[in-house]
């Protein structure tokens, strides 16, 4: 499926106001962006033990960053979410989806170019 497919496909079932345009999308990939982290964040906490380190002090330690079947198949779902409100927000910006990835690419290749790949700020 290219961007273009995807992009008609997914505004067959934009069904927010006309008047929440920009808005709704972008608060709904922040909370659909939370969901992943939710899957995440539950694996962390039941995949971890109960620790004493050397100074005695309690913490919990992750002892397994691997996620099973069933986490992944979670996660897929909710980067499915992601992308639908990533692609309202583009379209409702009138950007099309494939401008957003070209645009990334050509960012993070001239920040490789001269070497800021690392670091901090946008503007690098």
């Amino acid at each position: 499926m290219t961007f273009e497919e995807y992009e008609a496909a997914m505004a067959e079932t934009k069904v927010y106001p006309l008047g929440a345009r920009v808005m709704y999308p972008a608060l709904a990939l922040v909370e659909e962006v939370g969901e992943v982290m939710g899957v995440l964040a539950k694996h962390m906490r039941d995949r971890s033990l109960n620790v004493t380190g050397t100074s005695g002090v309690q913490y919990k330690a992750v002892v397994d960053l691997v996620l099973d079947t069933d986490e992944q198949e979670k996660i897929l779902d909710e980067l499915g979410d992601v992308l639908w409100d990533l692609t309202a927000l583009s379209t409702d910006l009138g950007v099309p989806l494939f401008r957003v990835a070209q645009r990334n690419v050509e960012k993070l290749r001239d920040r490789k170019a001269r070497g800021v790949l690392h670091g901090n700020g946008s503007n690098r």
